[in-house]
């Protein structure tokens, strides 16, 4: 959802803010940063306006967002940034209250209309999501995909990949089923579009859950990979080489509307840098 993914490009642009030790040096940084903080702002006043109609896909952009934010701030505290003007501190402040509160009342509409979808995902969406990578990942030439490997694609459907995912959030301290199945499906290697971005959202679920992450990183080399941090760099850097691909090749750079959704999620790498 397009909603979403203007969260992953705010989050983008506010990572130079939320790198360990950063010092704003020049005006052109100041000017970077109040651009940033002015998207965002527009970002969440849009939001605000049809807080009633978005779904999970959208709230979970705006948790992204938010755990970013209270990132920044909490990181502030500790003097890991330097040289952040009280002003725009206090901005950040008043975006990630507003970020929270709008997911808090927005995620009540989203209850009333699917009770079942809700109680089968609310945990992905629940809480603010502040745990990151520390820093983008690089893509590996030697791990792109050759152009017979893309044939199995047509195979993969998203209520099979909900299916697995919904192992994944069904888990808990005790105990985590990942079946045979799903492990096939969330890691054949050829998929594009969503389907990518659906398996490295499970690898990143699967980490979440120290169980689910034991299981997975055990069962991974039967089809062929190491750990679900080597499965994510091959799904990212395919991700990578498949957008450039689409929009210079095909598109001849300039990215359609039909593909703007996708292009801002995989392009701006979201799901590669949680």
């Amino acid at each position: 959802m397009a909603s979403c993914l203007w969260s992953a490009v705010c989050l983008m642009n506010l990572m130079m803010v939320s790198t360990r030790s950063v010092q704003i040096n020049n005006g052109q940084e100041f000017i970077d940063l109040n651009r940033a903080i002015r998207s965002v702002e527009k970002l969440l006043e849009f939001y605000r306006l049809d807080v009633r109609n978005f779904n999970l896909d959208g709230f979970f952009g705006l948790r992204v967002l938010e755990g970013q934010l209270m990132g920044i701030l909490k990181d502030q505290k500790s003097k890991q940034h330097k040289d952040i003007p009280e002003y725009i501190l206090q901005q950040l402040s008043k975006l990630a209250k507003l970020a929270t509160a709008l997911s808090n009342d927005g995620l009540t509409f989203v209850r009333k209309d699917d009770p079942e979808y809700f109680d089968d995902f609310i945990s992905i969406v629940n809480v603010s999501w502040r745990d990151f990578k520390e820093s983008r990942r690089r893509v590996d030439p030697d791990l792109r995909w050759e152009i017979p490997q893309y044939k199995v694609n047509a195979n993969f459907h998203e209520p099979e990949s909900g299916r697995c995912l919904l192992e994944i959030l069904q888990s808990d301290s005790n105990f985590c089923n990942v079946s045979e199945s799903c492990l096939e499906i969330m890691t054949v290697r050829g998929t594009t579009s969503y389907a990518i971005t659906h398996q490295i959202l499970w690898s990143i679920m699967a980490e979440r859950s120290p169980l689910c992450k034991k299981a997975v990183e055990v069962a991974l080399p039967s089809v062929g990979m190491k750990s679900i941090e080597a499965m994510q760099l091959e799904m990212c850097t395919n991700i990578f080489y498949e957008t450039m691909a689409v929009v210079h090749v095909l598109m001849k750079g300039k990215v359609h509307e039909s593909y703007q959704d996708l292009f801002l999620e995989q392009r701006e790498f979201l799901f590669c840098i949680l």
